[in-house]
């Protein structure tokens, strides 16, 4: 994620490189772009990163 960008600007540039993959034939697991997204948005957003990481088990 870029430092100003906005987190939707994020996940919709996140959204086409999934469905390029996708078109492409790639197989790509939803847990998997959700884990890459949470590792890769900006510290500013780390207490909600860990919330949803306990939340949901994702570690």
């Amino acid at each position: 994620m870029r430092e100003k960008e906005s987190i939707v600007a994020y996940l919709l540039r996140v959204d086409q490189v999934v469905n390029t993959m996708r078109g492409l034939g790639k197989e790509v697991k939803e847990e998997v772009v959700v884990q890459k997204v949470l590792r890769s948005i900006t510290p500013k957003f780390d207490p909600k990163v860990f919330v949803i990481e306990e939340a949901k088990d994702l570690k």
